[in-house]
């Protein structure tokens, strides 16, 4: 591989995942907009869903059967773990909201 392909190969995994991270910057900042409301659960849940999907994938060997498994026991924890996250308990259940302007 010469130096000219491997430059543009890289100008182009650059270019997607600044894509990647541009797509991610504005669906936080449409969320913001809309709700006014900063949140910052989105950390917490997906790092709930990774440990889940690593300690299925632990339990059961790293094969194809597993790591699906591994991907819906890391959605379906996440998910059930977001619905009792407290900080959406008091959203949904009438705390006073801070509005940030």
């Amino acid at each position: 591989m010469n130096a000219t392909s491997l430059f543009f190969q890289q100008f182009i995994n650059g270019f997607s995942l600044g894509s990647i991270y541009a797509l991610i910057a504005l669906g936080y900042t449409m969320v913001y907009g809309i709700v006014t409301l900063i949140n910052f659960a989105h950390g917490d849940i997906m790092m709930i869903g990774a440990y889940a999907g690593y300690f299925v994938l632990c339990a059961f060997g790293a094969s194809v059967p597993s790591f699906a498994l591994a991907f819906f026991a890391a959605m379906l924890f996440a998910d059930f773990w977001e619905y009792l996250s407290s900080a959406w308990r008091i959203v949904r259940f009438g705390m006073r909201r801070v509005l940030i302007r």
